[in-house]
């Protein structure tokens, strides 16, 4: 599956985002990863593929009078993230993380949420990274186990439809598992912190639409097929237990050079 392909529309985003509203936890990944942060004034702030820029709605308050800027390597993405912060003062720019346009040492805070997984060469990118990092500066990433919804992953495996999953072989190149050890090489200090919450879907077409955010042509189309059968299923599920239970696994790294 292709990155352009899953990001390149706004709408895929938000539906793969939009499966978290029903979460049981007190906090969103979102302000959990606010709370973890300290509170921070006048610092300069990179984030590396913002997406939708939803983080910024939480974090925005815990770094007041800082230079922020939000950039993604899709200006669909940008655009969106531009609608969704208005009147924020935010600036927004359009970067490949495999080449990072700042002179060294230009940032304090440096944010990739859930995207390190898509490099092609992570090595390339996490020296770029290191490189326009201040030396007492910060970086943050975050990233997915491989058993992050696993029982959304059962259901295709379930019918047949395999490899197009795609947690499993992204987290396996930069996860919870081997992230600390990966990070390591490349920065003399990083922690890890763990997030895990369980969903309560209520609406089982979410996981349809789920699944659809995907961006692949091979799985829409199996899922034409299998729809009603996945839906007849989950639908039981869901009025015998009043929900279906699915768990999340995934957290961050904060590491110092």
């Amino acid at each position: 599956m292709n990155i352009k392909e899953q990001y390149g529309k706004p709408e895929n985003l938000k539906n793969r985002i939009g499966l978290y509203r029903y979460s049981t936890s007190p906090q969103t990944f979102q302000q959990w990863i606010a709370a973890v942060l300290p509170r921070q004034m006048s610092i300069s702030i990179l984030e590396l593929g913002c997406g939708t820029g939803e983080l910024w709605k939480t974090l925005h308050g815990n770094f007041p009078d800082s230079a922020i800027v939000l950039s993604d390597n899709s200006e669909n993405m940008l655009e969106e993230a531009r609608a969704n912060l208005k009147g924020m003062k935010l600036q927004f720019r359009k970067i490949d993380f495999n080449s990072i346009p700042y002179d060294d040492g230009s940032f304090d805070l440096i944010i990739a949420n859930h995207n390190l997984y898509h490099a092609e060469n992570l090595d390339t990118v996490l020296g770029e990274i290191k490189r326009v990092l201040t030396p007492d500066g910060t970086f943050l990433c975050s990233t997915n186990s491989p058993r992050h919804l696993m029982e959304l992953k059962k259901i295709l495996l379930d019918r047949g439809i395999k490899d197009l999953w795609p947690n499993g072989d992204l987290t396996e190149k930069f996860g919870m598992e081997n992230g600390e050890r990966i990070l390591s090489e490349h920065f003399s200090s990083v922690n890890r912190y763990d997030y895990h919450a369980k969903l309560h879907i209520t609406e089982a077409r979410s996981i349809l639409e789920y699944y659809s955010s995907f961006g692949n042509g091979s799985i829409d189309r199996l899922l034409e097929e299998k729809a009603d059968e996945i839906l007849k299923e989950l639908n039981w599920k869901i009025q015998s237990g009043l929900f279906y239970e699915v768990s999340t696994r995934s957290g961050i790294f904060i590491c110092h050079k």
